[in-house]
């Protein structure tokens, strides 16, 4: 059973916008969306995401989760103890709604 290969669980962050007291700029904050989510983190050989001129992003890990339809690659980010990832690509994974595969690069 796939639940079953889920050994960890992460943290699942959206993120917002709140106005800074002092100043009344905008800053981006993340906030909690999910916590304790089970899931699986396996380190990914790279990756490049490439535009015509630059490299965007470069795939680190790949994270398993249950099957979700409410996760994009924008506007979330996910935490497994201490280290953050930012989300490169959501993929409904194994078909007929198996699981959702996440291709991350950490955040340094």
């Amino acid at each position: 059973m796939f639940t079953n290969l889920l050994n960890i669980t992460c943290t699942i962050e959206s993120q917002t916008s709140a106005q800074n007291a002092d100043t009344g700029e905008f800053v981006e904050t993340w906030t909690t969306y999910a916590s304790s989510v089970p899931c699986r983190l396996t380190g990914a050989s790279g990756g490049e995401k490439r535009s015509s001129k630059d490299i965007l992003a470069n795939m680190t890990h790949k994270l398993f989760l249950d099957y979700r339809t409410d996760l994009t690659w924008n506007g979330y980010r996910i935490v497994v103890g201490s280290n953050t990832y930012n989300i490169l690509c959501v993929i409904n994974a194994g078909g007929e709604s198996h699981h959702t595969e996440l291709l991350l690069e950490i955040v340094q």
